[in-house]
């Protein structure tokens, strides 16, 4: 199943240091990780004190440093502002991601020219076929064969950014839309019925608000969308024992509920 998280562009501006915003978004992204995430769709939620498409470019331009292994982010990342505060990231540690002393046989690399792969390694290996300047791709080291990504199980994420919740719906649509919410229903009361629904799904969406005191209800409703969109519309923190909980708290509670009812 494909799972896709549907957040907000306002995301990270709850913050005011930058360092500190850089890791906020870096959390997100240890989120995604580890509970196997295929795509982050930022979408602008209109708020009125952000630029919401700015932030969204922000947003993505950190979180796909972030999902770049870090042996090939000098030659695929020119330094720009907006990097400035990365080495605050927490690593991601995926499949992708070895550690220096680490053997893997199977490595993301870049075409650094002439056919010649860069994969961390003390030399550049040598591929068939036509590549591109600088494209990223999968290859086995010990043949040089590449090796298609939907082969190795869960690799890693994709960051997509959208003018408004509607378009990123339009254009990504689950057969099982969840929004999180602490007005929607408490998560034992549907619990069965969200279990089936998961059972039977290919793509599935779970759509968060706002840190601004702006729910899924005041986006959507900006939008002339209705929460009848959602298959469920759901609180996953009921009885919270702190009067508010943060965006990336309420991530990781959600998919974390949601992972332990996956089949």
């Amino acid at each position: 199943m494909k799972k896709y998280l549907f957040i907000p562009s306002s995301y990270s501006k709850d913050v005011r240091d930058e360092r500190l915003r850089v890791f906020k978004i870096g959390v997100l992204g240890r989120a995604a990780a580890i509970f196997r995430i295929d795509k982050i769709i930022v979408y602008d939620d209109k708020d009125a004190k952000i630029d919401g498409r700015k932030e969204a470019a922000y947003m993505k331009d950190v979180l796909e440093y972030m999902e770049c292994p870090q042996y090939l982010r000098k030659h695929l990342y020119p330094k720009k502002k907006e990097f400035k505060y990365v080495g605050a990231l927490p690593p991601l540690r995926t499949k992708g991601h070895p550690k220096e002393d680490e053997y893997q046989p199977i490595r993301e690399g870049v075409h650094i020219g002439e056919n010649e792969v860069y994969c961390g390694l003390e030399k550049a290996i040598k591929v068939k076929g036509k590549l591109k300047k600088n494209q990223r791709l999968i290859l086995d080291i010990r043949t040089g064969e590449l090796v298609d990504k939907r082969s190795l199980g869960y690799w890693s994420f994709e960051v997509e950014t959208y003018g408004s919740f509607k378009d990123a719906l339009v254009s990504n649509i689950p057969d099982l839309l969840i929004g999180t919410s602490r007005l929607g229903l408490d998560i034992r009361s549907v619990q069965r019925k969200l279990k089936e629904s998961i059972s039977k799904a290919e793509k599935m969406g779970i759509v968060f608000g706002s840190p601004f005191y702006r729910g899924l209800e005041e986006i959507m409703g900006s939008e002339g969308m209705e929460l009848s969109e959602f298959d469920h519309y759901i609180n996953f923190i009921p009885d919270q024992g702190s009067r508010v909980v943060k965006v990336e708290e309420a991530i990781t509670a959600t998919l974390s509920i949601l992972n332990l009812l996956e089949d």
